[in-house]
């Protein structure tokens, strides 16, 4: 009888409304269903034919109708077939689509107990209950297939033998642009379907936005744009795929949609012959296909530096809420080493603010801004964005600086009801540090938190507040 380990990484299905999930070292491959299935033997009423697997013979069962749903065929025609793999035989399933892979923790796991009848044909099949980012449905039991009365399997051609050695893990094939690629599963903690993201908070080459997951806040990279292949658009809404970045650390890649699951064997990859397609090797072969899939190497992925850089800016999503304009979050420590900062430069001095309180970072040359009066204030201007009139406020004042004469970039900032934005001069970094306190907070000036930071430099940096400047009333 199988057992399912306290953390294992599971290939995510659909099958009419309900979600299942099976080990992934269980999936062969998948298939599209095809046109016809040819006609097997009826030793069971849920044995619906079998297809001509590259010259294997692979039966296919209705697991809709084994769990007790409604046949496949007679609410939504299956789209993909799923072939599992029970020691050296495999057995396909109709499904409706596959939705990735996802890592499910005891505390997502439920066991089940399934009383004989009770409207299924195999109760044995299901191996418990999971709940993972808000679906829910049953995990299977491979080895239990074998058990069905009247199943037919058949012998797994691909793995007996001479290849056994040879075939390779798995992978999830996806797509970016014009592009599919091959991610290895074992990275992978998961696949986040399109849902609303947070912008980015600095001008990054490959920082997108950040996505929420299981209460945390990740950076979303542009996937196109770490291979060398272009870039994506902006978006509100993006689909992810999470990748382990070792110590806990995480990034997600932007991707635009799920494909297949399959597992490659050595001689069927093209290798690159030492010559680097893509950006810095993370491209280490091709298969090669009707729609070739480029296959993304695990160990540069995780060794890249722009990912582990990026990796360390994780956040508590405390208070993750997207509105009309954007994105505010509620303060909240970094998981790891400390708390991730924002380090900008204005007059001669570096400072540091919360990641947490940056809502966007816009080039100044690009803005429309409508100046005003002294009159007015701390409010040196107006900018329209977003539907929203922002105040432009002078954070050299606060500082007692010099005026800002020459801003090269508009920070725009919120307190979770309102958003500010302030000229800076130059970004210089974001980094995940820790503040240290340096005095009494009471004594210092407005927006100011009596703390600093140390960078990876060496360069100390006061620690603003500057979501404490914006005024009640301006």
């Amino acid at each position: 009888m199988e057992s399912i380990t306290a953390q294992e990484q599971f290939g995510l299905m659909r099958i009419g409304a309900m979600y299942v999930a099976l080990p992934i070292g269980c999936i062969r491959e998948v298939v599209p269903y095809p046109a016809q299935l040819a006609a097997m033997p009826p030793t069971m009423p849920e044995l619906l034919g079998s297809i001509d697997l590259r010259g294997a013979l692979v039966p296919v069962v209705d697991l809709a109708a084994l769990l007790g749903r409604t046949p496949c065929a007679a609410d939504e025609p299956a789209g993909i077939i799923m072939v599992m793999r029970v020691q050296d035989r495999v057995i396909g399933a109709g499904m409706h689509e596959i939705c990735g892979v996802v890592t499910l923790c005891e505390a997502q796991r439920t066991a089940l107990t399934i009383p004989p009848g009770g409207g299924m044909a195999a109760g044995g099949l299901i191996e418990g209950g999971f709940v993972c980012e808000g679906k829910s449905g049953v995990i299977l039991r491979a080895a239990a297939f074998a058990d069905l009365p009247g199943i037919i399997m058949a012998q797994d051609r691909l793995v007996a033998a001479t290849e056994a050695s040879q075939r390779g893990a798995p992978s999830l094939a996806v797509t970016a642009g014009t592009f599919r690629f091959g991610i290895p599963a074992a990275i992978i903690e998961a696949t986040i379907p399109a849902r609303p993201v947070l912008p980015s908070p600095v001008e990054d080459g490959l920082w997108l936005a950040r996505v929420e997951y299981n209460g945390a806040c990740i950076p979303v990279i542009d996937t196109l744009a770490l291979l060398g292949l272009g870039s994506f658009g902006p978006a509100r809404e993006m689909a992810c795929v999470l990748l382990r970045m070792g110590d806990g650390r995480r990034v997600a890649l932007r991707i635009d949609g799920v494909l297949d699951m399959i597992r490659i064997a050595p001689a069927q990859i093209a290798r690159m012959q030492g010559f680097r397609f893509g950006q810095d090797g993370l491209i280490g072969g091709m298969l090669p296909s009707a729609h070739p899939v480029l296959l993304l190497d695990p160990d540069a992925l995780i060794a890249h530096a722009g990912l582990q850089r990026l990796s360390t800016l994780e956040e508590k999503a405390q208070d993750f809420r997207l509105g009309g304009h954007g994105a505010s979050e509620a303060s909240g420590k970094g998981q790891i080493g400390g708390e991730p900062y924002l380090i900008f430069m204005l007059g001669d001095g570096h400072h540091a603010v919360p990641l947490r309180q940056v809502t966007e970072i816009m080039s100044h040359a690009s803005c429309s801004l409508v100046g005003l009066e002294q009159a007015f204030g701390p409010c040196q201007a107006i900018l329209s964005h977003r539907g929203m009139a922002i105040p432009v406020l002078d954070l050299s004042a606060h500082l007692r600086l010099p005026p800002c004469t020459a801003p090269a970039f508009l920070l725009l900032v919120s307190d979770g009801e309102r958003t500010a934005a302030f000229p800076l001069q130059d970004l210089c970094a974001v980094e995940r540090l820790v503040a240290r306190p340096v005095g009494n907070k009471g004594g210092a000036m407005a927006g100011a938190m009596g703390a600093v930071v140390r960078t990876s430099e060496g360069r100390t940096c006061s620690v603003l507040d500057l979501a404490e400047l914006i005024p009640p009333a301006i």
